[in-house]
Formats: structure tokens, C-alpha cells, sequence
């Protein structure tokens, strides 16, 4: 069984007395937020609501969604029980929600100077991370210049390369076809001359 008692307003405090005819019960108390939230205030746990009643109180430091008392007897199969119970919910007194509104304030200012110290420490790192790789991308532009300037050279050097090589395969041809054969013309000639009879050879002869 469940008990859903609504938070109104701030600092709302919730009493509640329990009792069960015979045998024990487990019980817990939880806070349902607006958004669907749930939170335990009180574990389950088996209670001796039927030697005593059992008394609590829990004060809120939130407006909204709902306080559920929870009494469960799945434990046992074979005993139902009755439970018994009174619950009242009290509004704060005027010095009480002052404190509990200092409180709230203190904790907000504590975790925003928390979260701001958190914030600093994540940039002053963030930063010098930075700065590292200022520096590595300013290494590595001289690097790139480096080599922009080195293709530069080269590639002027292998056009140099490249002009030459065409200049020495036209000569190569041109040595081919027209001095080779030449020489080869002339060098036959020449040969051709020395191997002709002189007439004195032929007049001295019988």
C-alpha cells in the first residue's frame, strides 16, 4: 500500500505514526519530484509496528511532487495485516524557513564556487593546450615552407633535367641519321680509293 501526501511549499514537515495488528511490516519513505524523479529518505526495512508504533518526521527543502509512505507485506504470503496510521503535514515557522532559505543559499553559493573553481582550473589547462599546439602548428608551417621551398627547387632542377635530356636525344638522333652516315660514306670512298691499281703498276707490268 501507498500513501502519497503532496508538498506544497517549502520547508513543509511531514509527521507520520504507523501501527499493525499482530505482526511486523516493512516500510520506507520516498520523495517523488514533479519531474518523475524518485528518491528514498527511508530504506525499506521490516518494522515492529505491532509491538510499538512507529513515529517519524522528515522536513522538506523542496516545493513540489509528493512524499510516499510505502507499507509492503509481499514478505509474507500467508498473513495479511492492518495498518493503522496518522500523518499531518506542518508548514515551517517564519525562523525556521529563513534558516532553511539561508541554508539553501550557502549550499547553491557553495557549489557555484565549486563549479567555478572546477571551470578556471579546466581553462587555465584548456589554455596551455592551446599554447602547445600554437607552438607544434607554427613548427610544422616552417616545416611545410621547408618543403614548399625544396619542391620549388627541385622541380626546377628536374624541368633543367628534363630540357637537357631532350636536347641530348634530338643531337643522338641528328648524329644517327645524317654524321654517322656520313663518316660511313666517307670512310668507304677512302677505302674504296686506296684499294684502286696506280698505272704506273699497270705499265711495269710483263
Amino acid at each position: 500500500m501507498e500513501l502519497r501526501v503532496p508538498i506544497p511549499f517549502l520547508g513543509a514537515t511531514l509527521k507520520y505514526s504507523f501501527g499493525s495488528d499482530h505482526y511486523d511490516i516493512n516500510f520506507s519513505l520516498l520523495f517523488e519530484s514533479d519531474r518523475g524523479d524518485s528518491f528514498v529518505l527511508v530504506p525499506d526495512s521490516r518494522v515492529a509496528s505491532h509491538v510499538e508504533p512507529v513515529v517519524g518526521t522528515h522536513t522538506f527543502t523542496a516545493a513540489g511532487g509528493f512524499a510516499v509512505l510505502v507499507f509492503d507485506n509481499s514478505f509474507s504470503w500467508w498473513r495479511s495485516k492492518s495498518v493503522s496510521y496518522v500523518v499531518s503535514l506542518e508548514p515551517p515557522d517564519k525562523n525556521k524557513l529563513k534558516d532553511l532559505k539561508y541554508q539553501m543559499a550557502l549550499k547553491k553559493m557553495t557549489s557555484c564556487s565549486e563549479d567555478i573553481d572546477r571551470a578556471q582550473r579546466r581553462q587555465a589547462r584548456l589554455s596551455s593546450e592551446a599554447s602547445e599546439l600554437r607552438q607544434d602548428l607554427a613548427k610544422l608551417e616552417d616545416q611545410v615552407a621547408s618543403i614548399q621551398s625544396a619542391i620549388k627547387t627541385k622541380s626546377r632542377l628536374v624541368a633543367d633535367l628534363e630540357k637537357e635530356d631532350t636536347w641530348l636525344k634530338q643531337r643522338i638522333m641528328t648524329q644517327k641519321r645524317r654524321t654517322i652516315p656520313n663518316l660511313v660514306i666517307s670512310l668507304a670512298t677512302e677505302w674504296l680509293r686506296e684499294s684502286e691499281p696506280s698505272e704506273d703498276q699497270d705499265e711495269g707490268s710483263p
